[in-house]
């Protein structure tokens, strides 16, 4: 692959069809013979991703991007950005080093890196990639995970794993269905490395997973631009402390934090009660943090349902960690009420605990998507269902 593409014909076909339509490409692939069109489109979808996920890479004359299905599952430049941020150190090691992404950015953190891949065409399109972006690159070893580990002398300041999270085109639940498992890997990272930072799937439960680990000091809900792309669970060793849950936003380049620790999440002592001015919806890197009873406790708000995760309140929070809704009324989900509260016939919908989808709200009440106005259909403290009308409240800190 890196071969082909590689050649100075098929790097200017693929630059000067950048914004073309790839199935003409590839219905009119005769005209082009020397050109190996499959390879070539594939680049082509690769680069239009690579723009505002790698925009770094995207920038760098003659990075070579892997398939789409690799570009749509590697880490960001955001998120990669990010795990180098927690982590530095003399000698760092990426075992599934997969695309490169994560390895390239961490090697900028460390004195010296190391890539393993067991994959032989990611590991030369790793080299190649390296080679056009890094003045600290990472050094590249085609090996398992397992295999390196079993062999190598070095004791390294940071181990960082990515498991492959697909087993037969299904998305996996536990650590026993990745490879390379790390359950039963967990005693040697540990020995070989003073800390081991694990990329997890964001549908990984928290609870679980941390419980199948030791020694973890840290879990990180990482969502960029409100959707979660990863969990990240760093291991110290010798750790026996409590474990710090931080749910962390990327929002424009800027970090928006909510921590808290895991042990002391629960929802006692808080308080339940109707709406007020105010509604406070959680960012998505919270609502799959868990912690619900936090969000309550450290912004003293009341929380609608103990179910229900929408918090209210009658005065504005700096720096809340999610969106901000004027409430202009409560209704039942009338479709005549809510034809009144939406006059041009559209709102955005959301539903929490609530016993219809949001398709099954429209169809109910015939509202198209959009407009102003937003509405959550929820249960409420008295464990009724209604449907709040509300206004976003804009460019608020912290969304």
């Amino acid at each position: 692959m890196l071969n082909e593409l590689n050649r100075p014909e098929v790097l200017a076909f693929i630059k000067a069809n950048a914004d073309s339509d790839i199935h003409q490409l590839l219905f009119k692939k005769d005209k082009h013979p020397n050109i190996p069109m499959q390879l070539a489109v594939d680049q082509i979808r690769s680069r239009k991703k690579a723009r505002t996920k790698l925009p770094e890479w995207y920038a760098t004359e003659g990075v070579i991007f892997p398939p789409p299905l690799s570009m749509e599952q590697c880490s960001s430049e955001a998120t990669a950005r990010f795990k180098a941020g927690l982590v530095s150190g003399e000698q760092g090691l990426d075992l599934t080093g997969g695309a490169g992404v994560d390895s390239y950015y961490l090697a900028q953190a460390f004195q010296s890196f190391v890539y393993v891949e067991q994959q032989p065409e990611l590991c030369a399109l790793a080299r190649h990639n390296f080679d056009k972006l890094a003045s600290k690159k990472p050094t590249v070893i085609e090996d398992s995970a397992e295999h390196f580990l079993a062999t190598t002398k070095t004791t390294f300041d940071l181990i960082f794993i990515d498991p492959a999270r697909r087993k037969a085109d299904k998305k996996v639940f536990q650590w026993t269905d990745a490879t390379p498992n790390l359950l039963e890997l967990q005693d040697t990272l540990l020995s070989r490395s003073k800390k081991v930072l694990i990329k997890g799937s964001p549908i990984l439960d928290i609870k679980l997973s941390t419980a199948q680990l030791r020694n973890v000091r840290q879990v990180i809900v990482l969502a960029v631009e409100g959707e979660v792309k990863e969990l990240l669970i760093l291991q110290e060793k010798d750790f026996t402390g409590h474990i710090k849950l931080r749910a962390c936003n990327i929002v424009d380049n800027t970090i928006n934090e909510f921590k808290y620790d895991l042990e002391e999440e629960n929802q006692e002592g808080i308080e339940y009660g109707p709406a007020m001015d105010l509604l406070f919806e959680p960012n998505a890197a919270i609502m799959k943090s868990g912690g619900f009873g936090q969000v309550a406790k450290q912004f003293n708000l009341t929380k609608l349902h103990k179910h229900t995760h929408l918090y209210t309140g009658n005065h504005l929070i700096d720096n809340f960690p999610g969106r901000v809704f004027r409430v202009k009324d409560r209704l039942a989900l009338d479709k005549k009420l809510l034809k009144i509260a939406c006059p041009d016939g559209k709102a955005n919908i959301s539903v929490r605990n609530f016993p219809l989808s949001v398709a099954e709200v429209r169809n109910k009440t015939g509202l198209k998507p959009g407009g102003d106005v937003y509405l959550f259909a929820c249960t409420n403290h008295l464990g009724k269902k209604e449907v709040m009308v509300c206004d976003q409240l804009f460019h608020l800190p912290g969304q």
